[in-house]
């Protein structure tokens, strides 16, 4: 639908933000393990001012319009 009407854009489809571990940060600490649903998988998180960073740099910069962009740490 956005694509179809007319108006330039370009979406940002961010991975998980760091932020969300930090209620998770006390007992991997105190435990010396993190718990999760990755399993043995890496994450690739990134804070909300890097995902803030890179929307700021697609807004002040060409050759974005149209695209839809996957942003992660």
């Amino acid at each position: 639908m956005l694509a179809d009407s007319g108006i330039a854009y370009a979406l940002l489809r961010n991975g998980w933000y760091t932020e969300n571990y930090l209620a998770s940060a006390p007992p991997a600490l105190e435990h010396g393990v993190f718990i999760g649903a990755a399993g043995e998988g890496k994450i690739a998180s990134a804070t909300r001012a890097d995902y803030a960073a890179a929307a700021a740099r697609v807004i002040a910069s060409e050759g974005h319009e149209g695209k839809i962009l996957r942003t992660g740490g």
